[in-house]
């Protein structure tokens, strides 16, 4: 199977893998959220926090960095060119323009390196549980099947790429490759990954069936530790200080 490196679960130990599952989907909405409200300072203050923890989850050596950067030039490539399309078209002077695209794609990737982060140091299994015991407190929201398609949704994202790289492969060796049109190679390579997409999806569903698949389950209370609340404060506090400094 060709298995990417972005979006999978690696199992391992540390301060990232001990923390509570809620608390750090949590704090991820949190620094989703305070990401997109920040000025280049509080940008960079944020950066400075959530770079190590990347460093911290990955363990990364140089060989497997520049493995992850080969993976995500397709995207990179996307994010260069909706900036420039940004600077552009945007009305104002052009270092006005082109400061705020170079802010946005900033953003957008601190935003995937946060996704990065906690996707890397949590546990899929854990995931349905943590998501049904925070929606069940909302009133009239169906926590059950909510959950579940959170849940798949999140699954999904690695199983999405490793289609994909696997479709690549492929057509690499059909020697594909060697076709430099990019709308001929979206199309050639869209159309299957949509269709292996959809195939797994009902094979997933089917299985769900089969088991009995329950929105609802009994879980286990997952009670917080020192450090679980010390980092939810953490970040309430550096999210709060942010929007009021903003606004």
């Amino acid at each position: 199977m060709a298995e990417v490196e972005f979006f999978h679960y690696r199992a391992g130990s540390g301060f990232l893998y001990s923390l509570n599952t809620g608390i750090k989907y949590l704090c991820a909405l949190l620094l989703s959220v305070t990401l997109f409200h920040s000025s280049v300072l509080e940008l960079s203050a944020l950066t400075l926090i959530i770079l190590p923890l990347l460093a911290l989850a990955l363990k990364p050596s140089p060989a497997s960095l520049i493995k992850r950067m080969r993976e995500m030039k397709g995207f990179l490539f996307l994010l260069l060119l909706v900036a420039s399309i940004r600077g552009f078209s945007s009305s104002g002077p052009i270092e006005e323009r082109w400061l705020f695209s170079g802010l946005y794609c900033w953003k957008i990737i601190m935003l995937l390196i946060t996704g990065q982060v906690l996707i890397q140091t949590t546990d899929p299994s854990e995931l349905h549980g943590a998501l049904y015991r925070f929606l069940r407190k909302i009133p009239f929201v169906p926590a059950g099947p909510a959950a579940t398609m959170l849940s798949l949704t999140i699954a999904f994202i690695p199983l999405i790429f490793d289609q994909y790289s696997e479709i690549r492969q492929a057509a690499e060796s059909r020697l594909s490759g060697l076709n430099r049109n990019p709308f001929s190679r979206i199309f050639h390579m869209g159309l299957p990954l949509l269709e292996t997409t959809l195939t797994r999806a009902d094979e997933i569903s089917a299985a769900m069936e089969s088991r009995c698949y329950n929105h609802n389950p009994t879980l286990p209370e997952a009670a917080l530790s020192r450090k679980d609340i010390a980092l939810l404060l953490a970040v309430i506090l550096s999210a709060a200080t942010i929007f009021i400094f903003n606004y």
